[in-house]
């Protein structure tokens, strides 16, 4: 279980950079002008974006023990409720979430667990407030600072903590200039570290939900919790 809580981690920060990104976010202080330039034009892409698929690299550092895990693979998205992401290093995986399952598949245990995306969102709150952020962006904003913290030469950098000074999470996030999509973001609280770069975008696929659907053969044992 420990190598599938590894990948769904990259699916929640996944979820987490794509939709606090959206550009409903007001500015803070003295960076509003810039903000609002960057968000307009992000919502012009997101009006056009039916789809994605994208290739990503993790570093997960845990922090009582120092011990860093790399993981590489490949995300296909198209909704909150189909998604397909598929990791190769360590050990390959693959996670399906088809309207209210999530599947995670390892070939080389022939075994598939199948669980409730639904209760997996509805006992998360953090997690389901995020991935609904364009419905529940103004209690979003309430608890939460979102601020634009700068910029290099090549990216925005966007930086989203809670109010809450007892909630230790916090998430970086670099912005490309010229696209517009997530180059790279770094999520931290108090048992781990998340560095995640985003790359190979492609966009309007035009992925079927077919796509997201997990088809066992035979020989694979389903877990269904």
């Amino acid at each position: 279980m420990h190598n599938t809580k590894n990948i769904f981690h990259v699916l929640v920060i996944f979820l987490m950079m794509l939709f606090v990104c959206l550009p409903i976010i007001s500015a803070q202080d003295g960076s509003k002008a810039n903000l609002d330039a960057v968000l307009l034009k992000m919502e012009q892409i997101n009006l056009k974006m039916q789809d994605m698929q994208l290739d990503y690299t993790q570093d997960l550092v845990y922090t009582s023990v120092d011990e860093k895990q790399t993981t590489k693979g490949q995300i296909k998205y198209k909704d909150k409720n189909h998604i397909c992401i598929y990791q190769k290093p360590p050990q390959e995986q693959y996670v399906y979430i088809n309207g209210s399952k999530i599947t995670t598949y390892v070939p080389a245990n022939k075994q598939a667990i199948v669980e409730n995306w639904k209760n997996i969102l509805n006992n998360d709150e953090i997690l389901m407030t995020i991935i609904d952020f364009n419905k529940n962006w103004k209690a979003f904003k309430k608890n939460h600072i979102i601020e634009l913290n700068g910029e290099t030469d090549s990216d925005y950098i966007l930086y989203i903590k809670s109010k809450n000074p007892t909630v230790t999470w916090s998430l970086y996030i670099e912005l490309n200039k010229k696209t517009l999509l997530i180059d790279s973001a770094m999520y931290s609280n108090k048992n781990y570290t998340i560095n995640i770069a985003l790359t190979n975008y492609s966009i309007n696929n035009n992925f079927s939900d077919d796509t997201f659907k997990f088809v066992p053969t035979k020989d694979i044992d389903i877990i269904d919790f």
